[in-house]
């Protein structure tokens, strides 16, 4: 039996997430320092916020790094940490494997959103269920990037260095419009939810908006698993930039749209 219903509309609460761009040993490479972008590089720079690091060392990767230190870290850096190393058994998630001492460069990036929430939600308090209707509408979208290099490329041929060309292609990967578009459809089609509450709560305005919060950061977290798989694509069948992007590769209508 539904007791009470309630809706609510919040306008413009955001999460931030994806990927942090933090990472250690970091000395940024000024854009007016550098010969100026080509038009398509820019555009990529402008619309993905991008800058430049550089550092001779992610972190010590001699050592064991603590959780607190590791939980720092980009999850882009992880995973590429992890595919560098992939003759090598790390014991558990907190041992940094040294052969990262050959890693060149990595993209990590977090994406910063907006949304209005609506949702409404029963309680049938004889079964102890809070029933939420929830969806939202996206606001704005905003992917931040941070490629950190090892040792910059030569400052004359910068843009035309493969390595730089491999970076932005991830970039690519994470300002492609599709990712935006899947996830503010996801938000406005909804969800119906039931939670099934411990004898001892109730329900509440505030415990509908967690709770529909929880479902965003959850739909959100899809999108970012779909932009992690292809960042993990690029680097296994371009070699980390060493080959080029093979013809037949699903990313290509991403990556080269023109051809």
């Amino acid at each position: 039996m539904s007791l009470y219903r309630l809706t609510l509309t919040i306008a413009l609460a955001i999460f931030i997430g994806g990927i942090d761009s933090r990472v250690f040993a970091q000395t940024e490479i000024k854009l007016d320092t550098l010969p100026k972008a080509p038009e398509n590089l820019s555009s990529l720079i402008r619309r993905g916020r991008v800058t430049f690091v550089q550092g001779t060392q992610l972190i010590n990767s001699n050592t064991v790094v603590d959780r607190e230190q590791l939980r720092q870290l980009p999850s882009e850096l992880l995973h590429s940490l992890r595919l560098q190393q992939s003759q090598t058994k790390a014991s558990d998630d907190t041992t940094i494997p040294r052969s990262i001492s050959g890693l060149a460069a990595i993209t990590a990036y977090r994406i910063e959103f907006r949304f209005s929430r609506q949702r409404y939600w029963d309680w049938d308090a004889n079964a102890g269920k809070l029933t939420i209707q929830m969806r939202a509408k996206l606001k704005s979208w905003q992917p931040i990037h941070t490629i950190w290099f090892r040792q910059p490329p030569e400052l004359e041929t910068c843009w035309e260095n493969r390595l730089m060309q491999h970076e932005f292609d991830h970039v690519r990967l994470s300002v492609d419009d599709s990712m935006r578009q899947r996830f503010a459809s996801l938000l406005q089609e909804g969800d119906r939810k039931v939670y099934q509450l411990p004898p001892n709560q109730t329900p509440s305005d505030q415990l509908a908006d967690e709770l529909t919060d929880q479902w965003i950061h959850q739909t959100f977290g899809e999108i970012v698993k779909l932009i992690d798989v292809r960042y993990r694509e690029l680097d296994r069948i371009t070699s980390h930039g060493l080959q080029s992007l093979p013809g037949d590769s699903s990313l290509r209508g991403v990556l080269r749209p023109d051809g």
